[in-house]
């Protein structure tokens, strides 16, 4: 751990990037940056994430240079930034198992990986340097093989824990990781067409599930989108996913399915849901007596929809 004043841009960075003219210049240059972190403190972590998730700040692009240091994020923002120089097409992802916007143990092991990829005569090339394992410049057949690859070599590293990847945009000065990981959050929404392909992948009846929540008002048409699904499952729908997914059981009695969908086991034929076409949906009046008892602020927008639709 290094604690030191902020450094100036050293003249011969500035002389690198200006020689840069490919991306596998941009490899090159990248050896300048270690990996680690700036904590709130300017103190300098190398080679660890010890107290990451208490005391780590994203940087700018200038200070990620001046320190020369940065995590995957830091790593791949600067990427961009030196792609977007000369003139190359890329998108940033973040590949994570998925923690919601309240996950508060600054302890937990974090366990997210950004990367980035380019496009040249249409071509998909993954450009990596943070992961000292993966260093190099990777070509796939196209976008889905690209990410499809890259996540199932994180998703075998972390005991096949499904994960989701998001494509992401800017990296703000002065975040926590809880911070950058909310960001993550807003990205990964679903909507309508996004929450029938997620259902379709879960293969089971009809009869044996009701979508739950804000999933129920999307497939409606009343709510744009939605953060999760939620689903209620019969026991036998419950054996059917077993056989497909990897299940953790959470301590409020919900399953996580994957990162997309969590689902609670209930006698179905005791609890009142709607037929809507090819999807059994919660019944609007029992999601109504539950909107009007939350106190979550996000249930009050929902709560409206809910009350207008049914006229009360």
């Amino acid at each position: 751990m290094i604690k030191l004043t902020k450094p100036k841009l050293e003249d011969s960075i500035i002389e690198s990037i200006e020689k840069i003219k490919t991306p596998e210049d941009i490899l090159l240059f990248m050896d300048n940056i270690r990996y680690g972190y700036v904590d709130s403190n300017n103190e300098i972590h190398l080679n660890t994430l010890k107290g990451f998730r208490k005391t780590y700040k994203t940087l700018s692009i200038k200070d990620i240079l001046k320190y020369k240091v940065g995590t995957c994020i830091e790593q791949v923002f600067l990427t961009k930034y030196l792609l977007d120089m000369i003139n190359v097409k890329n998108k940033m992802f973040c590949t994570r198992i998925y923690e919601p916007n309240n996950f508060d143990d600054l302890n937990a092991e974090e366990h997210m990986h950004c990367f980035i990829l380019y496009y040249i005569n249409d071509k998909v090339y993954h450009i990596e340097h943070s992961n000292p394992d993966k260093v190099g410049i990777y070509e796939y057949k196209d976008e889905e093989d690209a990410l499809k690859q890259i996540n199932n070599y994180y998703v075998n590293m972390t005991d096949k824990i499904p994960r989701s990847v998001t494509e992401f945009f800017n990296v703000d000065e002065g975040l926590t990781f809880n911070e950058f990981n909310r960001y993550i959050n807003s990205l990964d929404r679903l909507d309508k067409k996004e929450i029938e392909k997620v259902i379709k992948d879960l293969d089971i009846p009809k009869e044996d599930f009701y979508v739950l929540s804000s999933g129920s008002l999307v497939l409606r048409g009343l709510f744009k989108d939605a953060g999760d699904l939620d689903i209620c499952i019969s026991k036998k729908g419950l054996e059917l996913l077993k056989n497909k997914f990897n299940l953790k059981k959470k301590e409020n009695g919900f399953y996580i399915v994957n990162d997309k969908v969590e689902c609670v086991v209930e006698d179905l034929n005791e609890r009142r849901y709607d037929d809507f076409g090819n999807y059994n949906l919660q019944n609007l009046e029992e999601y109504y007596d539950y909107l009007i008892t939350s106190k979550r602020e996000k249930d009050k927008i929902r709560l409206e929809i809910v009350k207008k639709e049914l006229g009360k």
